[in-house]
């Protein structure tokens, strides 16, 4: 881990955070926790190979995305892109819980809509997960943010490349 972010982690406070950054859902001990978790290299992987640990809870979720909100204000890009990773594995294996619309709100609420990390993550997880869209309250979300167009999008390609996974599957992967 570089030495910035094992600093930003261990010197990071709640008395050093602009009010902005915290979530209303969140504590400062709760932030800490996150920027704790930072320093502890075996719970943090990247890659195909998931997270194994007790941080990877449906409640993370918000922690992952003000960690993204932090990183995103203070340019560190490494935590940026870690608190997004960590997001996109909790939002994959929760994404039926109630947290994910709150997320979604808090992330899309604070981050810029050219964001191209976090942004795409969640789209990808309604995407993935159509019947989010039946709660009315996340119909409004996305066409309220302009993400509606992007999680159908994402439906279609997704569609496009259905018959060529199942030929891949047939011809055992050889195409």
């Amino acid at each position: 881990m570089s030495s910035g972010i094992r600093m930003f982690a261990t010197n990071f406070g709640p008395n050093v955070l602009p009010t902005h950054m915290i979530s209303n859902t969140l504590a400062s001990s709760t932030i800490l926790e996150g920027a704790n978790a930072l320093t502890n290299v075996s719970t943090l992987q990247f890659g195909n190979t998931p997270a194994t640990s007790d941080k990877c809870k449906p409640k993370h979720s918000f922690l992952h995305a003000n960690m993204y909100l932090i990183g995103d204000k203070y340019c560190i890009d490494h935590l940026k892109r870690l608190a997004a990773h960590n997001f996109g594995l909790v939002a994959n294996r929760f994404w039926n819980y109630e947290y994910l619309l709150g997320v979604a709100k808090f992330i899309l609420a604070n981050v810029s809509r050219q964001d191209k990390i976090v942004r795409p993550i969640l789209v990808e997880t309604i995407g993935k997960h159509i019947e989010l869209t039946e709660n009315l309250e996340m119909r409004a979300l996305m066409k309220g943010h302009g993400i509606a167009v992007d999680v159908f999008s994402f439906q279609i390609a997704q569609k496009r490349e259905e018959p060529m996974r199942k030929r891949k599957r047939e011809l055992g992967g050889n195409v």
